[in-house]
This record gives structure tokens, sequence and C-alpha cells, in this order.
């Protein structure tokens, strides 16, 4: 990626915190901005985690699961208050601490790809491929993509995107292509 960085930040503005889903406004620039400042100084997924930890909440799917969590140590009977409180507020550091991880993960890649993009259209690349990891763990909307086969460069995915990742936690990547004469 070393002569690609110019262009992955030159689009890293515009493009992170794209796919972060259930965050408002505020949420999602302060979250645009750890990542840039991320990228920019080649953070690690990790400590780009840590950095996002103070920017995010939880999820709604997550806050009924911390709460089903909740009234399981309740119905117990064996815990007192202070413990049930204690157990909650490490449940919810670490549910934080994965929604941290997995927006870290899939916005970083989301500007690398989108940077890769805007290379491979100034080099004159015609064509693009999803390249997808191809075991089990493979979704459905990522198969698609990458079943549609070369596709123009400026064209969407069946997912919607131009780039991988197509989702969150989403592994494929996209692979640019030159084809001269794109009938044949």
């Amino acid at each position: 990626q070393g002569d690609t960085r110019p262009e992955i930040l030159e689009v890293a503005p515009d493009v992170t915190a794209l796919l972060v889903e259930q965050a408002n406004a505020n949420t999602k620039r302060r979250i645009a901005q750890a990542l840039f400042e991320a990228l920019d100084k080649q953070y690690s997924v990790e400590k780009t985690g840590r950095m996002l930890r103070e920017s995010i909440g939880l999820t709604p799917q997550q806050v009924k699961s911390l709460l089903a969590f909740e009234a399981e140590l309740a119905e117990s009977g064996e815990l007192s208050t202070e413990e049930i409180d204690a157990l909650l507020g490490a449940r919810r550091q670490e549910l934080v601490r994965e929604r941290a991880k997995v927006i870290a993960q899939t916005e970083m890649r989301n500007a690398v790809e989108t940077g890769e993009h805007t290379v491979a259209t100034r080099r004159g690349m015609t064509h693009k491929c999803n390249v997808y990891s191809g075991d089990a763990k493979v979704s459905d909307i990522c198969r698609a993509c990458s079943d549609a086969g070369p596709i123009p460069v400026d064209e969407d995915f069946p997912s919607g995107r131009k780039t991988a990742p197509h989702h969150p936690r989403c592994r494929c990547s996209t692979k640019y292509i030159f084809v001269e004469d794109p009938a044949h």
C-alpha cells in the first residue's frame, strides 16, 4: 500500500464511519476523526479500537442482550445488587470493546478499499472483481458480489457498494483489472 497511501488519506475523511450502524451524526463524526487519525498514524486495529471506545455506545441489540443478562442474574437469586452491577459493568465493557473492534476493522478497510478504488481508476483499470475468503463464514451478499464476476470499475456490486467491505466484519477485498476490449 506504500504508493497508495496519499490517495487513501485523501479519501478517508469522506468514507470513514459510513458503515457504522446505529450511531447518531455526532458519534459518526467522532468515529470518523478517530479513524482518520488511526490511518494517518498507521495504528493497529487494537489501538484504533481502544480509541473508539470513548466515542461509541451499545447498539439496541446489545442493550437488549445486556438487559436479558441482568434479568438472568437477578432471577438466580444468588447475587447481591453490587455483584450484579459489577458483572453488568464488565459485560457492558466487553460489548463496547467488541463493537469498537468491529468498527475499527470495517471502517479502516473501507477507507483503504476506497483509496485503492481511487488509485485503480486513476491508473485506467476498467474492471473489478470481489474476492472473498471461500470458507464457510462467507455471507450470501459477499458470495453474490463475487459471483457477479468482473464488472466495470464504476459499477456497484450487488451489495450496492463500489468496493468491499460490503457489510460490518466483511473480509472481502476488491481486485482491479484492465480489460482492453470488454466485449470479448
